[in-house]
């Protein structure tokens, strides 16, 4: 189960991709669902890559990706 802001920073990356063909940044996430901290959005990557919705790089800022469906 996905809180409110786990589903509004999912749907952001999910919006991002299907328009840029590229993830976003964690910056360009705070900046595109409206939280300051980095630390924040960091936390967020964080539960949705345990819930197994993303996966990522940490190497690389631009790795996220959706790997789970998911209702809106």
């Amino acid at each position: 189960m996905l809180t409110k802001k786990q589903r509004i920073v999912l749907n952001a990356i999910n919006e991002y991709v299907q328009r840029e063909s590229i993830s976003p940044t964690v910056r360009e996430l705070c900046d595109i669902v409206g939280i300051t901290s980095t630390s924040t959005v960091h936390a967020h990557l964080n539960k949705l890559e345990e819930k197994g919705y993303i996966t990522r790089k940490r190497e690389s800022p631009r790795s996220i990706r959706v790997v789970k469906e998911y209702n809106i």
